[in-house]
């Protein structure tokens, strides 16, 4: 081979050689890239995890709603109602924050107020809140038992048996346990209620709120309640109607306890709205009566007790209400006095 031949060979090669350098070089700022794209997972909120759409993709998203714990540490994975839908997942890059928060908040396009269907705007409150992982701070502690989470929104008669109680538990377990995601979740639907609300009924809910209670969503909802029941006695009518049907036989094995769990929450609405009606005591002994296929000492205490209240309810026809309650209580035949005496369980 020639000189020039051998030198054009060595050139080719060093040309080789230079671009193979280029190559890995250029592999290796890819790389480095690659490592400065990819976002560790974020520390997970007390009620918000921490998930990427696809495994190693560093595309994180926060998964919210679904049952709490009773003790505020985390969501409670055991609920057999817990499932999942898309729209729970949140986006963690700022540019899709904005977006998903006007969704949630979003409010109902027919503003409720005073006179419409109550059972009608629970349906879409727990909707809303399930579809947009905002049921979680639906939740409170059972007022009759602290380890036991209840949704405010489907049980309500239990907590609108004393709404103070209710608004202040509400309150202390935003102070004491919310963190950040807790608090902005719990706003977003306060603020998605309080703007579903006529301006009329807004106007009302302002002024019956104490500080702070806006930035609530049970708060909020207390209050919708507690002037929605006040103002419609077909609400009463309908707890009435409920504790008149309500019978131990239609309980798994004709559960006195769990009839009586049932019927409580009505006789305290009815209570602490004024609109207790002795002869419903009456009703109560029937069914606890006729309810039970063992009939034995239920069958005996119930009749006993009832016809001494049919007595009293009669002599107490003509009172004015408090004093009819008096009137029953003094001879311990109010229906609390009845129930606590004749279950022990009460």
């Amino acid at each position: 081979m020639s000189k020039e031949g051998q030198e054009l060979l060595k050139e080719q090669a060093e040309l080789l050689k230079e671009q193979a350098r280029e190559q890995a070089s250029g592999a290796t700022v890819a790389m480095a890239a690659t490592e400065q794209t990819k976002v560790p997972k974020p520390p997970s909120y007390i009620m918000g995890e921490f998930v990427e759409s696809y495994p190693g993709t560093s595309d994180w998203h926060i998964v919210a709603g679904g049952k709490p714990k009773p003790d505020w540490s985390g969501r409670d994975a055991t609920d057999p109602n817990r499932t999942f839908v898309p729209t729970q997942l949140r986006g963690y890059k700022n540019k899709y924050q904005a977006i998903e928060y006007e969704k949630r908040t979003e409010p109902m396009k027919t503003k409720f107020k005073e006179g419409m269907s109550l059972k009608a705007l629970q349906k879409t409150v727990t909707k809303h809140g399930q579809a947009h992982g905002l049921d979680t701070w639906h939740y409170l502690s059972d007022p009759f038992d602290h380890d036991k989470m209840l949704d405010v929104v489907t049980d309500y008669p239990k907590f609108l048996a004393s709404v103070e109680d209710t608004s202040n538990r509400a309150l202390e377990l935003a102070q004491n346990k919310f963190d950040k995601f807790d608090k902005e979740n719990s706003k977003a639907g306060a603020t998605y209620l309080f703007n579903s609300l006529s301006p009329e009924l807004q106007d009302v809910i302002e002024l019956a709120m104490k500080e702070g209670e806006q930035e609530v969503f049970i708060c909020v909802w207390i209050r919708v309640l507690q002037q929605v029941t006040t103002v419609s006695s077909r609400f009463y009518d309908d707890i009435k109607d409920k504790i008149k049907s309500c019978c131990p036989n239609q309980f798994a094995q004709e559960s006195i306890e769990k009839w009586n769990a049932a019927i409580q929450p009505h006789i305290d609405i009815l209570q602490s709205g004024g609109f207790y009606d002795h002869s419903l005591t009456e009703v109560i002994l029937q069914n606890l009566s006729d309810g039970c296929s063992v009939r034995g000492y239920f069958g005996y205490e119930a009749s006993a007790r009832l016809s001494k209240v049919k007595v009293a309810v009669r002599e107490s026809t003509f009172m004015e209400r408090e004093a009819a309650d008096t009137h029953m209580k003094d001879k311990k035949l109010d229906v609390k006095t009845i129930l606590r005496e004749m279950l022990p369980i009460s």
